[in-house]
């Protein structure tokens, strides 16, 4: 699978476009660096006028400029023209209060119950690589509403079990979460270069439920480290239009 399909827009493009569509009906949401925040800026632009994004350093409905896109989320560049200018505490203060509808994280492996790691391959004690850790990402994990995760579909990264679990997601999957005192998470999707994931509403286990145009359910399949179920009527996913694409070339060449 190469990085650039026969169309002619990017792994990355679809993923961002794919992203920004489930994100359409939000109020706010909380978004993370990279891909998560292209897809929240699309998804602004193009589809939710209304969309009030909430970054990690403390920036709070920013207008985020086109022509100098931010590099990080504590760069000044995410504190344009915000509506608010709290602490990062408080920032994540208003997620556990409840006012966050969703939010848009990474992740270095993800398990069959959604749950994530960005801390460490291999033993904790003694890993094999050390990663830069969870950040805010754990709080929102187990605090937000709805959680997207946006990742490369891998099999080293979709594991049966993660190697530590940074960020929540189903722990055990069932009613594991709640018993663990944790608020419930309406739902948590997983998008992917090839295609979309969801999670079966009782089990808690991972499921295909949408494919992207250029990929196939057997792909995923054999790119996932762990048996994964298919939702009857799984969903074909259109590529970017003419303008998602024009609007992402905009943003690459700002950045």
């Amino acid at each position: 699978m190469s990085d650039e399909n026969p169309t002619g827009y990017s792994d990355e493009d679809q993923m961002v476009v794919t992203a920004s569509h489930l994100i359409e009906d939000y109020g706010t949401t909380f978004v993370g660096i990279g891909l998560p925040m292209r897809a929240a800026l699309l998804a602004q632009r193009l589809h939710n006028p209304e969309l009030v994004m909430v970054f990690e350093g403390g920036s709070i409905g920013p207008e985020i400029s086109t022509e100098y896109f931010p590099s990080s989320t504590n760069s000044m560049r995410v504190s344009r023209q915000a509506l608010m200018l709290p602490s990062i505490t408080d920032t994540f203060a208003f997620t556990q209060r409840g006012y966050m509808d969703g939010a848009m994280v990474g992740c270095a492996q993800i398990d069959k119950h959604g749950n994530i790691n960005t801390s460490v391959i291999g033993d904790f004690d003694a890993p094999k690589v050390r990663l830069t850790g969870g950040g805010g990402a754990g709080d929102l994990t187990a605090l937000a509403e709805e959680l997207t995760v946006v990742t490369k579909h891998e099999k080293q990264r979709f594991v049966e079990e993660v190697d530590f679990i940074t960020s929540p997601g189903y722990l055990d999957g069932g009613s594991a979460r709640e018993e663990a005192g944790l608020p419930s998470v309406e739902r948590i999707r997983v998008v992917t270069d090839l295609g979309l994931l969801g999670f079966d509403p009782e089990t808690k286990e991972m499921r295909i439920e949408g494919v992207h145009s250029h990929s196939s359910v057997e792909e995923i399949k054999e790119n996932t480290g762990f048996d994964i179920d298919v939702v009857d009527d799984v969903e074909s996913i259109d590529p970017p239009s003419d303008e998602e694409r024009t609007f992402l070339d905009r943003i690459e060449s700002a950045r």
